[in-house]
């Protein structure tokens, strides 16, 4: 008697509308709410350093430290614009060197649509100054620079989907320290550029720096993005100039791997 009085009372039409109606109401104070929090920490960046610092180290899976937090506001777009100083991502704990990057400054900006849209996280422009980083690839351990890829995982597949996708990115003064088992490299960069479209498509590049005291210029395309995380199916359309030598790299390379320690 009970379950046919609300039945009558409460057809499932008019059910289904109120419920659409409440999520639809619902997430729309959650948006506003969460715009509203963002815009009021505005005014006191360093009271959001703290949360910012929570949230990347469970997204990256790796301690991180962030010295100042210069810049954080909305756009209309919408995009999320967020600016730091003196940042410090940590590397896994098996690697010999504490830090995987540091950075003098970085600003990002962020499409907030990404957020809740199907595929990556969209970063329309990245820019840093005074940046250093240091890449691992040990013989029996997933390289460092896989956040989200452990060694429980077993073997890197031949493409992995990227979380995100950083669209343009400027970086001016960087040091890179790169080593396997075969070899150590330690690059300086006065600049370098870099556009990627997403998807399958190559990255454009431009960089200027030094190798091993030689002066170093690249230009051209190489990727796409997923194929230089995997080391597997890289493009390349490159003109590198390195001290007297100059080549022009174009093809495909099947595997990284396979060419370490060949001159």
């Amino acid at each position: 008697l009970l379950n046919g009085s609300i039945a009558t009372r409460f057809p499932k039409r008019a059910v289904l509308r109120t419920a659409l109606f409440v999520l639809v109401l619902g997430s729309t104070f959650l948006g506003i709410a969460v715009v509203v929090l963002v815009l009021t920490l505005q005014a006191d960046a360093d009271g959001l350093k703290r949360p910012l610092e929570t949230s990347l180290r469970w997204l990256m899976g790796r301690d991180v430290e962030i010295g100042q937090l210069d810049q954080l506001q909305v756009s209309g777009d919408p995009q999320l614009s967020v600016a730091v100083r003196d940042l410090r991502v940590g590397n896994p704990d098996w690697a010999d060197e504490p830090d995987f990057l540091r950075a003098d400054m970085m600003s990002l900006r962020l499409d907030l649509r990404s957020l809740w849209s199907d595929g990556p996280m969209q970063i329309h422009g990245a820019e840093l100054s005074g940046l250093s980083v240091t890449l691992l690839a040990p013989q029996d351990r997933t390289p460092n620079w896989h956040f989200w890829w452990s060694d429980d995982e077993g073997d890197l597949p031949d493409q992995i989907e990227l979380p995100l996708i950083i669209h343009r990115t400027n970086i001016e003064r960087a040091e890179l320290l790169c080593r396997d088992p075969d070899q150590q490299i330690h690059p300086r960069l006065d600049r370098l550029s870099a556009e990627d479209p997403g998807g399958d498509e190559m990255i454009g590049l431009d960089a200027a720096g030094v190798v091993n005291d030689f002066p170093l210029s690249m230009h051209g395309q190489l990727g796409p993005a997923s194929a230089l995380s995997s080391g597997r199916g890289l493009r390349a359309d490159l003109r590198v100039r390195w001290g007297r030598l100059t080549a022009a790299l174009a093809g495909e390379i099947h595997e990284l791997a396979s060419l370490q320690g060949q001159g």
